[in-house]
C-alpha cells in the first residue's frame, strides 16, 4: 500500500463521512486537489517560478424536488457545508413549481490512476528551469530573434467523488 493510496482512502472516508446522517434524498461531494508548477522566462530572466496546490470541493443536495449547491475549501469543512446545503435544498423545495427528479443510476466504486511514463513531479525545479533556459537560448540563436518568452507548466490532480447512493 502506497502513501498515495493511504491518503486517498482517508480522503474518501473524510468526504464520505460528511454525507452520513444527512437529511436529503440525494447528495454528493466532489473534492479536487491539484499540484501545479509554473516557470516563466523572459530571455534568461526568471519572471515567475512557483509550485502551488489549489484545492476545493463542491456539494450538491436534492430534497423533495429542491436542489442546492455550495463550495468549500478544505476537506474538514465538508460536513458543515453539506448540512447547510441540505437545509438549503429543503428551503428550495418549498419554492419550486416543478420538482427536480433525479434518474436512478447504479452506484459505482472505482479508482482510476494515471500511469505516466515520465512523472513531472519527480523532476526537480532546477531541472525544469534548466530545460526551459536551454530552449530559450536555442530560440535566441535564430537569426533576427530579438527576445524570447518561454513558459513551462505541469500539474497533477486528484479528484474524490462520493454520493449518498454509494458511488465513490
Amino acid at each position: 500500500v502506497t502513501e498515495r493510496e493511504i491518503k486517498g482512502g482517508c480522503m474518501i472516508r473524510t468526504i464520505g463521512s460528511a454525507l452520513e446522517n444527512l437529511d436529503a434524498e440525494y447528495a454528493d461531494i466532489r473534492f479536487d486537489e491539484e499540484r501545479k508548477t509554473r516557470i516563466t522566462l523572459n530571455g534568461d530572466q526568471v519572471e515567475h517560478l512557483s509550485t502551488f496546490g489549489p484545492c476545493g470541493g463542491y456539494v450538491r443536495a436534492v430534497h423533495h424536488g429542491g436542489k442546492a449547491t455550495a463550495s468549500f475549501g478544505q476537506p474538514e469543512d465538508a460536513a458543515g457545508v453539506a448540512r447547510e446545503t441540505s437545509t438549503a435544498a429543503h428551503l428550495a423545495s418549498k419554492h419550486r413549481a416543478t420538482p427536480i427528479v433525479l434518474a436512478r443510476v447504479p452506484a459505482v466504486q472505482s479508482t482510476v490512476m494515471a500511469q505516466p511514463k515520465h512523472d513531472p513531479r519527480e523532476v526537480s525545479m532546477a531541472e525544469k528551469h534548466d530545460l526551459l533556459r536551454h530552449y530559450s537560448r536555442l530560440a535566441m540563436e535564430t537569426p533576427g530573434a530579438l527576445m524570447t518568452q518561454f513558459m513551462y507548466e505541469d500539474s497533477a490532480s486528484r479528484r474524490v467523488f462520493v454520493s449518498t447512493e454509494g458511488t465513490e
